[in-house]
């Protein structure tokens, strides 16, 4: 089971002069699942009733092409004032200057109290803050565990690097499975910082070298 927050990231807004009208703050997200596209439009809504100084207007971008999309308009200067964004981005678009630190932007007090998965940072300074975790976990069957006779793993003896591979070897030995675990390793994206790092931290790898 693995953390990896969706982020929420302020970018290169001014602060806003008083109008007698609300200013609207254009917000970028990729579409996701019925459930958390209604809680976001929902967390909107509450934030717009809440004031009349702004108003924030939400605008859905299809998943295959959000990453792409959004890099794009951060190099030609058109990013909206908000966008939503997976956490192993921040530090690229960082360092490239696309988005802008928070702190001063944000209640301190509020800052400080989401916890440290819920920041993403870039140099010890906090560019995004996450309204929600989501987790990852590998899974398979208790009958193929018992076919191969590997040892079931718990949460307070997981399997060790070693044990895992040799279950997957034996997986593959069977000759009923193509591929024993499938990796998506064809996807050049923000997916193996999400995916692979708690696998590869867990054995002790570095990934900032």
């Amino acid at each position: 089971m693995i953390w990896v927050t969706i982020l929420l990231t302020l970018l290169w807004c001014l602060p806003g002069i008083s109008h007698s009208a609300p200013r609207q703050i254009a917000l970028w997200r990729h579409q996701a699942s019925d459930v958390e596209i209604t809680a976001s439009l929902a967390a909107i809504q509450r934030f717009n009733d809440s004031q009349n100084e702004w108003q924030v207007l939400p605008d859905f971008i299809p998943e295959a092409s959000y990453t792409l999309s959004i890099k794009a308009a951060a190099q030609a200067g058109l990013l909206p004032c908000v966008i939503e964004i997976d956490q192993p981005l921040v530090p690229d678009f960082a360092w490239n200057g696309f988005i802008r630190p928070l702190e001063g932007l944000l209640d301190d007090g509020m800052l400080q109290s989401i916890n440290a998965s819920g920041k993403g940072t870039y140099n010890g300074t906090v560019y995004s803050v996450g309204p929600l975790d989501v987790s990852l976990a590998l899974f398979t069957s208790k009958m193929l565990i018992q076919q191969i006779g590997a040892r079931y793993p718990t949460m307070e003896q997981p399997w060790t690097k070693n044990e895992f591979m040799a279950f997957l070897d034996a997986v593959k030995a069977t000759g009923n499975y193509k591929y024993p675990f499938d990796m998506r390793a064809h996807d050049n994206t923000e997916w193996i910082p999400y995916a692979w790092a708690p696998i590869m931290l867990s054995w002790g790898s570095d990934l900032h070298r």
